[in-house]
């Protein structure tokens, strides 16, 4: 049983960072919907690292109340939301929600996380990600439990299944969860500090830094009442299940800013794995990949 605490939120001020790169029309629809929110009392901090199509100067003049966090390039993902947390903990937030732009959401979607934060103050609090394609599909639902000997994980349901809204409702336990949409309160980070953006500079951080906070003692919940629509061909994540070609499929390996680079896939796996057990758990993990590959492949060919 999940511990239910009370807490009035009336007063609480969200900061929500969003790291973007050369996506304007994605990132100016993010920021309209969270424009249109029924709860308003919070801050956007936009981490720009170095968009060149004018991102910054289309935020500066449709949403000028948008801080705008200048990176140089080189940040990528998780320094990015790195640096917006710093700003964000400087201004005394009490808490943090961290999004991607590529994804759209109710009006109701801030106002359904400050209820969820009411009764689960001092927990991270993740959302159910689902297609923004209809019939919406579930992308991520959380993981029910890990085999640290495997790798193998338990989803609650399979990725891209079909989204039952009767059935898939409430406060969940999850091992991790991804950087779309997730609730991080302030303590956490004086706890056990930032996104590992050394050893994990694009993918893996955010799924590190709820494990590492796991692990510690907090609540990693997924609401699955509190919905992202996520254009998830827009993700990394997204293009493993793309027409690639099966030589830019390898390169990636050896490309550290890809989800399927070896070495933050090593780091990250190196952080819950029992050290003579990781060359069993890596190889595991990456026999998975080549598997959802050419199964993919394969399913493309009859269609």
């Amino acid at each position: 049983m999940i511990k239910k605490d009370s807490y009035k939120t009336n007063s609480l001020r969200l900061y929500i960072i969003i790291p973007v790169f050369n996506r304007k029309d994605i990132t100016l629809n993010c920021l309209k919907l969270l424009h249109n929110q029924t709860y308003q009392n919070f801050e956007t901090i936009v981490v720009d690292d170095g968009s060149t199509d004018g991102t910054e100067e289309a935020i500066r003049e449709s949403y000028p109340k948008t801080v705008v966090i200048r990176g140089n390039g080189n940040w990528w993902w998780t320094k990015s939301v790195n640096e917006g947390c710093k700003y964000a903990l400087a201004s005394h937030a009490f808490g943090i929600l961290l999004m991607n732009d590529d994804i759209e959401f109710k009006k109701n979607y801030l106002q359904e996380l400050i209820n969820c934060i009411a009764h689960y103050p001092n927990s991270i609090i993740g959302s159910l990600s689902l297609t923004v394609e209809k019939p919406h599909k579930i992308f991520f639902s959380g993981i029910k439990k890990r085999n640290v000997f495997t790798a193998k994980i338990s989803k609650y349901h399979k990725q891209f299944s079909l989204y039952e809204p009767d059935k898939i409702t409430g406060i969940h336990s999850t091992e991790v969860l991804p950087g779309r949409g997730v609730y991080i309160p302030a303590i956490v980070f004086d706890k056990i500090g930032f996104l590992n953006e050394d050893k994990m500079p694009q993918y893996y951080s955010d799924f590190d830094f709820t494990n590492r906070a796991k692990r510690i003692g907090f609540n990693v919940l997924i609401n699955w009442d509190l919905i992202v629509y996520s254009y998830w061909k827009e993700t990394g994540k997204g293009a493993i299940y793309s027409n690639l070609k099966f030589m830019d499929f390898l390169k990636a390996f050896t490309n550290k800013y890809t989800h399927r680079s070896l070495m933050p896939v090593y780091n990250y796996f190196k952080a819950f794995s029992p050290w003579y057990i990781l060359p069993i758990t890596l190889i595991n993990h990456h026999l998975r990949v080549f598997f959802s590959y050419f199964r993919y492949k394969i399913l493309n060919l009859f269609k």
